[in-house]
């Protein structure tokens, strides 16, 4: 299959990795793509920004199981962006100096909006930091102020190898296949193994099949979405005419394994936070979960059968966003932090519906302000 290379340059796109319009192909936007990106920012604000009580564990009722049971869909939001990423970045050519000089503007945006972002905390949360402390922060990653900037980082990472991935791609798919497997299958399998000694032997600290794991210390999963996402892109006229062949229903197929896959997440989650005596954090520790694979392939299928050509406001506000997601990425916990450390939220909102709301505020006012920044000279290359 031949795939165009005519790319067109555009900023503003967490899942392009900075700097490609991972959307247009040959003037063609890719509107499944803008579709994907857009439901996992909305996934990202959801997941930081909720505002329903989802402790079960101690606060037991329908609304709360409900609400931890909303969540298992979130765990794709991240997934969703490598898989994004790697769906049109594998599938057009390799310009090496725009690539080194995109990576290293990567790195620079990271740097100045953690620091950035720190300041504005130290107001909004009411801290006063000493130059010491602010670094600490900055050098440190601590959690609540700037701990989720290390998706950038994951970025950065498969930045940083892109041109072997590339090259791999380029002259063996199956190859890339076999990667997705082991990116997935050697982390589970030194996990089992792991579990399985510490199950028989107390205070388990052995390393001896940690030196079969390549991936020690790497975000595994990020790279297995991404090659995947590089695979169904190339492959994904093929996919549909299969399920058009057997006549196989697209949406519903990618729908019911989205409902399943998040349905059986939730009962774990619910199974591991009883077992625990508290709540379990099925979002981001189901990152690397065989359940969140299958939701990512699931909402993959979904956004194929996406063609907003008669709703023109939705395509527009779909791509804005999807355009913008970066900026959204970067200044949704400040807005959030700035709302819950100065502003009391009345309990009306403190439900899925409210979450909701809040999410969809969040993602305007970045959007707008990203999009606005992005005119201005030399700031806006930080958005």
């Amino acid at each position: 299959m031949k795939k165009t290379d005519n790319y067109s340059e555009s900023n503003g796109s967490l899942g392009s990795a900075l700097g490609i319009n991972m959307n247009a192909v040959g003037g063609v936007r890719h509107q499944n793509v803008d579709l994907l990106e857009t439901i996992a920012i909305f996934f990202v604000v959801l997941y930081h920004g909720n505002l329903s009580n989802c402790d079960f564990v101690h606060s037991p009722s329908i609304l709360t199981y409900i609400s931890f049971l909303l969540q298992s869909v979130l765990s794709t939001c991240c997934p969703l962006f490598f898989f994004c990423s790697g769906y049109v970045l594998l599938n057009r050519s390799l310009d090496m100096k725009k690539h080194i000089f995109k990576t290293l503007r990567l790195i620079l945006i990271a740097i100045v909006w953690a620091m950035v972002t720190i300041f504005i905390l130290m107001y909004t949360d009411h801290h006063k930091l000493t130059p010491v402390e602010f670094y600490k922060i900055f050098i440190n990653k601590t959690e609540s102020w700037i701990g989720y900037y290390w998706f950038i980082g994951a970025l950065v990472c498969i930045y940083i190898t892109f041109p072997l991935i590339k090259t791999a791609f380029d002259t063996s798919k199956s190859a890339i296949f076999y990667m997705v497997l082991v990116c997935y299958f050697v982390p589970l399998a030194n996990m089992v193994i792991n579990r399985f000694n510490s199950s028989i032997v107390h205070d388990f600290g052995g390393i001896f099949f940690d030196m079969f794991n390549p991936l020690k210390g790497a975000n595994a999963y990020s790279y297995q979405y991404f090659m995947l996402g590089g695979l169904l892109g190339f492959y994904k006229d093929e996919i549909l005419d299969l399920f058009e062949e057997k006549r196989i229903p697209v949406f519903t197929t990618g729908a019911a394994m989205v409902i399943i896959f998040a349905s059986i997440l939730g009962a774990y989650g619910i199974f591991k936070s009883l077992k625990a005596h508290n709540v379990w954090d099925m979002v981001f520790n189901s990152y690397d979960s065989i359940l969140t694979l299958g939701m990512v392939l699931g909402f993959f299928l979904i956004s194929t059968c996406y063609n907003p050509s008669d709703h023109p406001t939705v395509e527009n506000a779909v791509r804005t966003i999807s355009s913008n997601t970066l900026s959204v990425y970067i200044l949704h916990e400040i807005i959030l932090h700035a709302i819950k450390s100065n502003i009391t939220i009345s309990p009306v909102f403190c439900n899925p519906i409210g979450t909701i709301l809040l999410a969809a505020a969040i993602i305007a006012v970045s959007t707008l302000f990203g999009w606005a920044c992005k005119h201005i000279p030399f700031i806006g290359k930080l958005f």
